[in-house]
């Protein structure tokens, strides 16, 4: 570690030590950044769960969503529900996560 990294670290441990005993008020965040902070949250959601059903998509497993919609169906059915539709279509799912995530 370099000399000017080991100043900047001494002086964040100083800042955090005269903020816990010497009762300092810390800095406060603007509200823009909390609404930055949370739209970028928001953002790496959307991508996360968009990357994850392209990944469905371009390499389906049928056996997968066969397994998933056995227990949605024996799920509901101890229930008492209605049995829910077909087999669920990687491109309908996909679709159906880019309108959502266009929408946030």
């Amino acid at each position: 570690m370099s000399f000017a990294g080991l100043k900047k670290q001494f002086n964040k441990a100083n800042q955090y030590m005269s903020e816990k005993i010497g009762g300092a008020k810390g800095t406060e965040l603007d509200d823009d950044f909390i609404e930055m902070e949370r739209k970028t949250d928001v953002m790496g959601k959307c991508v996360d769960d968009l990357i994850g059903k392209t990944e469905e998509f371009l390499q389906p497993n049928p056996g997968k969503l066969q397994s998933k919609l056995r227990t949605v169906n024996t799920i509901s059915k101890m229930r008492g529900q209605a049995k829910t539709g077909g087999l669920p279509q990687p491109e309908g799912t996909l679709g159906e996560h880019m309108c959502k995530h266009g929408k946030t």
